[in-house]
């Protein structure tokens, strides 16, 4: 029990409480972007970049994807960049992007990069496109 009561209290604890909030609403309200910009990091430029980032790229259709090995399951998603169209490969479980902003910046002041919360964001609010794919294709992926 003190386990979940920790896990509750850290920012990742906190964050998935607010997504599980934004899923039963089914919206993503004010509010809801003011707590996003609170829990993801630090104050300031980096963290309202991530989580304007995150709605920018939620703004775009079928942006985030989530690819299904069909034999194994498992599971990744794709993000993609609106103004690179350059595709992120997401592991949003692990908090693990292939951006350079993941290496660059993540380690020191934020949470985790937009790409991440874009594709958690995605599947709480059902806006992700799922896509089956072989698990060879699967095992290509970054």
């Amino acid at each position: 029990m003190r386990q979940n009561q920790e896990t509750a209290a850290t920012p990742i604890g906190v964050l998935d409480a607010l997504l599980r909030s934004i899923a039963v609403s089914g919206a993503l309200t004010d509010d809801h972007i003011m707590s996003l910009m609170h829990i993801v990091g630090q104050q300031g430029n980096i963290t309202t970049t991530f989580v304007l980032g995150a709605l920018r790229i939620l703004d775009n259709p079928g942006s985030v994807q989530r690819l299904v090995a069909r034999d194994s399951r498992r599971a990744v998603y794709q993000v993609k960049d609106p103004d690179s169209e350059i595709k992120m490969t997401c592991r949003p479980a692990l908090g693990h992007c292939t951006c350079g902003q993941f290496l660059q910046v993540l380690v020191r002041e934020s949470i985790m990069c937009e790409h991440v919360l874009a594709a958690k964001l995605s599947e709480v609010m059902g806006t992700l496109v799922e896509t089956d794919i072989s698990d060879e294709a699967f095992a290509d992926l970054p």
